[in-house]
């Protein structure tokens, strides 16, 4: 499987794995800012955060930055619940970032620096994809037993909507959203982000 750019960092950073945590989260833990993101995986703007806006600012500022995702499924959204759900199980496996490369990819297609197809080219899946594309992560690792035990549990259903409350609570409206140190911003807007984070480092 090809990796994208989170998952060969996590790969990188995190050889010997040991519990996950309750979120996915990458970057050195004295990581002068943190970067906590509401994600919804069928949303096209989420995957345009994902795929290009996250990336490129943890790479301008290696070692300075840790990203900490959340779910926040949004409900006119067909199979984001589905997907978020997988996440969370692909997550206590220590895989969240492999499957959020690899649903993002199985909608969008291949990457082209950084940047996804376009709208009209998205393909759109059914739940028994997004689980089709969970179950893909058995060649790198991933537990199929483990995985399907997990998705069928009520209780990853109220994570997620645990992981989507907590941020409603701290100003969610839409997706993505990120929150660095008190400052919120909205959507996909990665100039703001930028600004904010560079005033964060002090910079």
């Amino acid at each position: 499987m090809k990796r994208g750019f989170f998952a060969f960092a996590a790969l990188i950073s995190s050889m010997s794995m040991g519990d996950p945590g309750p979120l996915p989260t990458l970057g050195p833990e004295g990581a002068p800012v943190t970067i906590e993101a509401a994600v919804d995986l069928e949303c096209p703007f989420t995957a345009d955060y994902l795929i290009e806006t996250l990336p490129k600012l943890v790479a301008r500022y290696p070692g300075k930055i840790r990203v900490q995702i959340h779910q926040a499924p949004m409900p006119f959204h067909s199979i984001a619940m589905r997907a978020a759900q997988a996440a969370v199980c692909a997550h206590e496996q220590g895989y969240y970032w492999e499957f959020q490369d690899a649903i993002l990819e199985a909608q969008w297609g291949k990457f082209t620096k950084g940047k996804r197809m376009s709208q009209s080219s998205k393909k759109e899946l059914t739940p028994a994809q997004v689980d089709a594309v969970a179950n893909g992560l058995v060649k790198v690792g991933l537990s199929q037993a483990k995985l399907e035990s997990c998705m069928a549990l009520s209780e990853t259903v109220q994570k997620v909507a645990k992981q989507k409350s907590d941020m409603e609570a701290r100003g969610l409206t839409g997706v993505p959203f990120s929150i660095v140190g008190g400052t919120k911003v909205g959507g996909n807007n990665s100039d703001q982000l930028a600004a904010v984070v560079k005033k964060a480092l002090g910079l």
